[in-house]
């Protein structure tokens, strides 16, 4: 299964008191800032990835890291494509997408795991969907509705 949870530093509190009440609109512009800047995303994938497990923890995760988060996987999952019914990355390295090499390596981890079931599910005999890594998808990773 692809997971992403990201946590990073922000420069401004504005931003940080905004996301805090849960803003929808305000998620989706800081996740449009971070796109036009490009800035640097680091990563903590396996402890917030367990955080999303459980309602209490994920309750307690900081909205504007779940903005990262999803910043940071709209960035790698743009470079993702289907050939021979495997996900296939284009990247060689985290500098390209400016995240942290920890997140890159989980995230292309990740894809591997997700190609291995695919392809055990298919040598088994079973009729796969694969979703597409399409214009909706990307575009459902930095949308936000309650």
């Amino acid at each position: 299964m692809l997971m992403g949870i990201i946590m990073t530093g922000c420069s401004s509190d504005k931003n940080k008191q905004i996301l805090s009440n849960n803003d929808n609109e305000a998620k989706q512009q800081l996740a449009q800032e971070y796109l036009r800047n490009n800035d640097y995303i680091s990563i903590d994938l396996k402890s917030m990835s367990l955080s999303m497990l459980n309602a209490k923890t994920r309750a307690a995760i900081d909205p504007q890291d779940e903005v990262k988060a999803r910043v940071a996987l709209y960035r790698f999952f743009k470079h993702v494509e289907i050939k021979d019914d495997q996900y296939v990355c284009n990247l060689d390295n985290a500098q390209q997408i400016n995240i942290s090499n920890d997140m890159f390596q989980m995230l292309k981890k990740s894809l591997e795991e997700t190609n291995t079931a695919l392809k055990e599910a298919k040598d088994r005999g079973a009729e796969l969907t694969i979703p597409p890594v399409d214009g909706e998808y990307l575009n459902s990773l930095i949308t936000f509705t309650d």
